[in-house]
């Protein structure tokens, strides 16, 4: 008897929970994967979302449309009264701000996606070259599922050691971090195709610099390990003149006019350290060490004679510092630390503490010696 009253009640249970949970037909819905922001007229803001619709009849399962309001909010709504299905944000990928957007400041949209409880926090943050909207709305098939897509270029870029984490977690935490700036990489098109471009820079909130994909691998290797990463340098010539290769079958007139050896190559893995030599004269050093494969050498060189490849270390370490440098001052001179040359300077200090406005005085002060060591571990073919 007891079973049977236990069974019923459980019976009830259930008939009342299931009328509590709203139940949705999957038809009826469409599942935003990506959305963009974007400076309108009369300071409003232009809000544009790629979904995901389950719908059997349909040609593509990927849709785009925009919004313009005066809050986030208020552009969802209009996007909501042009469709006839539920939006939901389950499954967010990506969130790209354009460029306006990214330089006016991007603080209350992160804050926002922070406190939302079903935006990922692995969800990749991304700043369009010129508008978000010209990138959802590209010809192309890449375009058309531009959550999906970009979700896939960036983890592939940030594996292979190209570009640091964009995630919304890696760009909170640097932001939140006294000392160290946030970044965020740049998205273009070629042909209608979203690309990578660059990366972006930030200041507090603000889009302060931008950098070249060559010049994000140099900062991913300050502030990150990598590991099996393709890179392209160009080294002088004369260094390695006497290791022209004599042979007949080399024509040696097409490398008379040469300035320079550009080399192509894989590092297999690189690592970084950095000490603070002097508190009070605010030096640093940065010890960079990388093995590599060499891949190619378009000149005429005997990769195989003795000697030849300590001079392309050393020649290789000599142009890896000087680009570091550049690229040091060149964030001192937009006054922007991506590096968190800033956090090494706060544990330095006895009290542990400094402001931002404190580290925005003295970053365009720091001097950092840059000593960098090149072991090629392998060559391969030279054309």
């Amino acid at each position: 008897m007891r079973k049977k009253i236990q069974l019923g009640m459980i019976s009830l249970a259930l008939i009342f929970l299931t009328g509590c949970v709203e139940t949705n037909v999957i038809e009826e819905l469409a599942i935003i994967t990506a959305r963009g922001i974007d400076v309108a007229e009369d300071d409003k803001i232009e809000k544009t979302v790629n979904f995901m619709r389950f719908d059997p009849q349909s040609d593509s399962i990927y849709g785009t449309v925009s919004g313009v309001g005066k809050t986030l909010k208020g552009a969802r709504e209009v996007i909501a009264r042009q469709v006839s299905y539920k939006l939901r944000e389950g499954q967010l990928n990506a969130e790209i701000y354009g460029k306006g957007i990214a330089e006016r400041g991007i603080s209350s949209y992160i804050m926002s996606s922070v406190r939302d409880a079903r935006t990922s926090d692995t969800m990749y943050l991304v700043v369009a070259e010129e508008t978000a909207k010209e990138i959802f709305n590209a010809k192309s098939e890449e375009a058309s599922r531009v959550g999906k897509f970009l979700d896939e270029l960036l983890e592939k870029e940030t594996e292979v050691g190209n570009i640091p984490s964009s995630s919304l977690q890696d760009f909170s935490r640097r932001a939140a971090t006294t000392g160290q700036d946030g970044v965020i990489p740049i998205v273009g098109l070629k042909d209608g195709v979203p690309t990578l471009k660059g990366l972006g820079l930030f200041h507090n909130d603000q889009l302060a610099l931008e950098i070249s994909l060559k010049e994000s691998l140099l900062l991913k290797l300050i502030i990150d390990d990598i590991k099996d990463t393709p890179f392209e340098m160009a080294i002088p010539s004369k260094p390695v003149e006497k290791y022209h290769d004599e042979s007949p079958l080399i024509l040696h007139e097409q490398n008379q006019e040469k300035q320079e050896v550009p080399l192509n190559f894989l590092i297999v893995e690189g690592k970084s350290k950095t000490n603070m030599k002097n508190f009070k004269n605010l030096t640093y050093e940065t010890d960079i060490s990388m093995k590599i494969d060499l891949l190619e050498i378009y000149d005429d060189i005997k990769i195989n004679k003795r000697g030849v490849t300590k001079v392309l270390e050393k020649e290789l370490e000599k142009e890896f510092k000087k680009q570091f440098e550049g690229l040091l001052n060149k964030t001192q001179e937009a006054n922007v630390d991506p590096f968190g040359y800033g956090k090494i300077y706060r544990i330095a200090k006895k009290q542990g503490l400094i402001t931002e406005e404190e580290w925005d005085e003295k970053y365009p002060k720091i001097s950092v010696d840059f000593n960098v060591n090149v072991d090629i571990m392998h060559t391969g073919t030279t054309e």
